[in-house]
């Protein structure tokens, strides 16, 4: 009778000790859901954000606004046909005392006390087979 009665207890504790896991982990698992749920609203509103901030960015950079703006504020204008090149090679880029070039449109005038110069691209190294055997001989 007493084995009878440890083996009664035994499962009773057994019973409330997994009904008591199973109320923790469904309320787990509610609570991740939850979570879900609030990250994925999150998540859609800062996709709306996204979304309005790309419209502002095209409607900012937009060809007709920039220049309107650059007529009402600087002043600036289209070019006229007379203002465009129509061979390139008739430009003669000009150099200044470094022998950097400038862009043709300045003829050496300097723009707020700056010279607006181009820097010439240093030469790449000439390639010579001894010089690069001597070189690799001394080390």
């Amino acid at each position: 009778m007493k084995k009878s009665m440890l083996v009664h207890i035994a499962v009773l504790v057994s019973v409330i000790v997994t009904g008591g896991l199973l109320i923790s982990v469904s309320q787990s698992v509610r609570r991740a859901e939850r979570d879900t749920v609030r990250l994925d609203l999150a998540i859609e509103q800062e996709k709306e954000a996204l979304r309005v901030l790309k419209a502002e960015w095209s409607m900012l950079n937009s060809p007709d606004r920039i220049e309107a703006l650059a007529k009402k504020y600087l002043g600036w204008d289209l070019p006229e046909a007379s203002h465009l090149v129509s061979d390139p090679k008739n430009i003669e880029p000009a150099q200044d005392e470094q022998g950097g070039f400038m862009p043709a449109a300045l003829g050496g005038q300097e723009v707020s006390g700056t010279p607006m110069v181009i820097p010439r691209k240093p030469a790449p190294p000439a390639y010579n087979s001894a010089s690069n055997a001597a070189r690799e001989e001394s080390e």
